[in-house]
């Protein structure tokens, strides 16, 4: 058992799968300790561990999509601003709500460019991958690693909304 002491406000979902790769080609079980704030990307690497270890000030955080593209809205300092695939997904949810089945994307497309919503639409489905394959190194049940993956890729109204031990226990993380 190799046992990897991991504090990260996030970063690269490609890395944090190629991370635990290298890990599993050496080891055949991990075990994350996770002190601290284990965010976004580094929430990726502790699906790919077999255990994670968490105290009273630990923390997972969502892994959804969000992005700065070179077309993305600017703010009012004209800085690009970085938009969710949750984001998107809600105001079209919310437009159904209020229109019925007529469609929203016209009226989108006024604030984000379609190739925004596209690179949204294809890194969403990227981080659903990488989830997906971490939790393979470890969990042989495929619809609960499927109920994890969307429920991290898709079920929190914010990204660095803190899951604690116990909500990643009711999730089904081996806490």
């Amino acid at each position: 058992v190799l046992g990897l002491f991991l504090k990260s406000e996030g970063g690269n979902p490609q890395a944090a799968l190629r991370l635990i790769h290298l890990l599993r080609a050496h080891y055949q079980r991990l075990a994350l300790f996770a002190p601290f704030e284990c965010a976004s990307a580094a929430t990726m690497v502790a699906l790919g561990s077999d255990e994670i270890h968490m105290g009273p000030t630990s923390y997972l955080t969502a892994v959804d999509t969000s992005l700065k593209h070179d077309l993305s809205p600017v703010d009012h300092s004209n800085n690009l601003v970085s938009v969710s695939q949750d984001e998107v997904m809600r105001i079209v949810r919310l437009w159904h709500e209020e229109h019925g089945k007529t469609n929203p994307y016209p009226e989108v497309y006024k604030y984000l460019h379609p190739l925004v919503i596209g690179s949204l639409d294809r890194s969403s489905s990227l981080s659903i991958r990488i989830c997906k394959e971490l939790l393979g190194y470890h969990m042989k049940d495929r619809k609960r690693a499927e109920r994890i993956t969307r429920e991290l890729n898709s079920e929190y109204p914010s990204h660095s909304y803190p899951i604690t031990a116990r909500e990643a226990v009711r999730m089904g993380l081996n806490i």
